[in-house]
């Protein structure tokens, strides 16, 4: 990327793998590690975030659900459709495929393709009609079937199901024992990306209001059932089957993520690089949750996150990392209508990205002023809609006033003709 010589990792340096997988400890292993990140021609003089020292997990899982619970209460349930389910081991080795019929809008969301990788839910299709689980190993569209988006899971299913209509999500909930090979959600921080809620104590006094849009983390403190979990309250109103509920889980890599990123500074490196299923537990989502403050003064902490944050280019190989902001109390958000969206818009750079292109070529108007004294008449097009509308009231947008006074004094007894396009 330009940032400096790609080298390869010195004998003995940190590039190790976690050790979950078995293989890790191998020093055979550990040196075709390292010569597959070289051969890739990954950014060598930077610091792997899963490296034994900080032990990031790429576990993440996000969805859109129909989300439910209950005001202050630990229990969160979750479906992504409730519709005609069509379950037939009709896949390679008899494996199960599933189509959803009906599925076109509302909570009926068919099949995809962001859902191979991830484990799938699906109530009835199990042994004696339970809750069938599996892993989706594939996504196409049956061309010999109207063209309908099916999926290919990992195994066959107990029970078929023809367009029954069953509660299903993708992904589901985890328990550790339920043959995906994933591990346990338990202990894991799960984010709404609009659920939680906090009252508006703002004046007139006695109107506060929810704001219902603000995000919520809270740790997963015991498993249920595929659909559903018990974790830290959720505050705000009660939500029945709140539909198009943005959820995201894993593990919180923020302290990790800190602390490879404190080692590369202090190493003079200016790469923290995300490298995507290194072990068999991997979704190739890396999750940082409440990674600096939302309110207040920042923090020792905060400024050391961000220092992290700002400071070093993010790489990813085969991953993508999701970062958000505290969910704190209140905000400050009196006059905003209630909406709060906590993503950080931090860009991590594939490792194998193109160079950037060039700045695109935009119109300065401090520059552009000489060319106006050549002319006795000209047109000016205003773009935007707090640029382009004046005030409503009559008293003149601030914006639009100032720029129109100013072609007026610069450019006297000339025709200047603006339009204002909103």
């Amino acid at each position: 990327m330009g940032t400096g010589a790609v080298t390869t990792e010195p004998a003995g340096s940190a590039g190790q793998l976690p050790t979950g997988n078995g293989v890790a400890a191998d020093p055979t292993f550990q040196s075709q590690v390292k010569q597959t990140r070289a051969s890739f021609g990954v950014p060598i003089n930077g610091v792997c975030v899963t490296d034994a020292a900080f032990g990031a997990v790429d576990d993440g899982l996000n969805g859109y659900f129909n989300a439910t619970w209950t005001s202050n209460d630990t229990t969160l349930a979750i479906y992504s459709s409730n519709v005609g389910v069509t379950v037939a081991n009709t896949g390679p080795n008899g494996a199960a495929e599933v189509t959803i019929p009906g599925a076109t809008s509302g909570n009926a969301r068919a099949p995809q393709t962001s859902w191979v990788g991830r484990p799938i839910a699906i109530a009835g299709a199990g042994t004696d009609g339970g809750v069938f689980v599996a892993l989706v190993v594939k996504h196409y569209f049956d061309f010999a079937n109207t063209h309908r988006s099916t999926v290919v899971l990992s195994v066959a299913a107990p029970t078929p199901l023809t367009a029954s209509v069953r509660q299903l999500a993708c992904p589901c909930f985890t328990s550790g024992s339920d043959g995906t090979g994933l591990t346990s959600v338990v202990g894991k921080k799960l984010w709404i990306g609009i659920g939680g809620s906090v009252i508006n104590l703002a004046p007139p006094a006695g109107g506060g209001n929810q704001l219902n849009w603000c995000p919520f983390a809270g740790t997963i403190t015991a498993f249920s059932t595929p659909f559903q979990v018990s974790m830290t309250a959720i505050p705000g109103p009660t939500q029945s089957a709140k539909a198009g509920t943005y959820l995201e889980w894993g593990t919180d890599n923020t302290t990790a993520v800190v602390n490879a990123g404190l080692a590369a500074m202090a190493q003079g490196q200016k790469v923290l690089f995300f490298p995507g299923y290194s072990s068999s537990l991997s979704t190739g989502r890396f999750c940082l949750f409440e990674y600096v403050g939302n309110v207040g003064l920042a923090t020792a902490q905060d400024l050391t996150n961000t220092g992290v944050l700002a400071a070093l280019q993010w790489h990813t190989a085969g991953s993508t990392v999701f970062v958000t902001s505290k969910t704190d109390a209140t905000y400050g958000n009196t006059n905003d209508g209630g909406f709060q969206n906590n993503l950080l818009y931090k860009g991590a750079i594939p490792w194998n990205a193109a160079s950037p292109p060039p700045p695109r070529i935009t119109i300065d108007a401090a520059t552009q002023w000489p060319r106006l004294a050549t002319l006795n008449a000209f047109v000016v097009l205003l773009i935007g809609d707090s640029w382009a509308n004046p005030d409503p009231s009559g008293q003149g947008n601030p914006v639009w006033g100032s720029f129109v006074s100013n072609l007026q004094k610069r450019n006297p007894g000339k025709a200047i003709y603006v339009v204002p396009s909103g």
